[in-house]
């Protein structure tokens, strides 16, 4: 799989697409402040910096949560642009 990592350490951007597409709804919110998906997912916004934003979600254990690159890669599902190792 592509590596998404510069030599400074950081992470890169990763741009990919969901992979369903239910529409979607865009919220704003400041740090400390939460949404609610149903009754049991909350997601907060633990902190916000210059370049990158820091989000909480607190879901059931039987619920997976999961950064999209990462829930591709389980999937063994590269996307376009990668390829598979």
């Amino acid at each position: 799989m592509k590596s998404h990592w510069r030599k400074s350490g950081k992470r890169e951007a990763v741009k990919l697409k969901p992979p369903v597409d239910y529409g979607a709804i865009v919220l704003s919110r400041h740090a400390g402040e939460c949404i609610m998906i149903g009754d049991n997912i909350a997601v907060s916004v633990a902190e916000i910096r210059v370049d990158k934003v820091r989000i909480m979600v607190q879901a059931p254990k039987e619920v997976p949560v999961d950064r999209l690159e990462v829930y591709f890669a389980k999937k063994n599902d590269p996307r376009p642009g990668e390829t598979s190792s």
